[in-house]
């Protein structure tokens, strides 16, 4: 784990950046997978980890529930690409943000800017997949 590899989230988030490191930790822990898809040029991917995640209301219940991993969107992972194609087909704008479980299957995503409330909503969403 590391920082994230484009922004400062002020040290907030344990970041991993390889997709298989990063399910062994979620499949160890019990927890979901967020994926972080952006690129340093992106504004909106800079507000999500700067802004956003920042908010202790956000890293407590990300970091509680989720293992984190940033991914770059020119050289994504095999199975974020798939992920990406399979259940954000129409996605265009970044970040793409993706939810898995622990063992990488889908629970939740969404393409573009995002507000705090609506990062949270998304994340608890997903929570809510996982435990039914």
């Amino acid at each position: 784990m590391t920082s994230h590899p484009d922004f400062d989230d002020q040290g907030v988030v344990p970041w991993h950046t390889d997709f298989n490191t990063a399910l062994a930790e979620a499949r160890k822990t019990g927890k979901g997978l967020f994926i972080d898809c952006g690129r340093y040029e992106c504004g909106n991917c800079r507000c999500l980890v700067e802004s956003i995640l920042p908010r202790p209301e956000v890293h407590t219940y990300l970091n509680e529930h989720f293992v984190s991993l940033a991914d770059d969107c020119d050289a994504m992972a095999p199975e974020v690409l798939a992920l990406g194609r399979k259940y954000m087909p129409s996605a265009r704008v970044l970040p793409f943000v993706i939810l898995t479980d622990a063992e990488g299957s889908w629970l939740d995503g969404r393409s573009g800017g995002i507000s705090a409330e609506g990062f949270l909503a998304l994340l608890r969403s997903a929570v809510g997949k996982m435990e039914a």
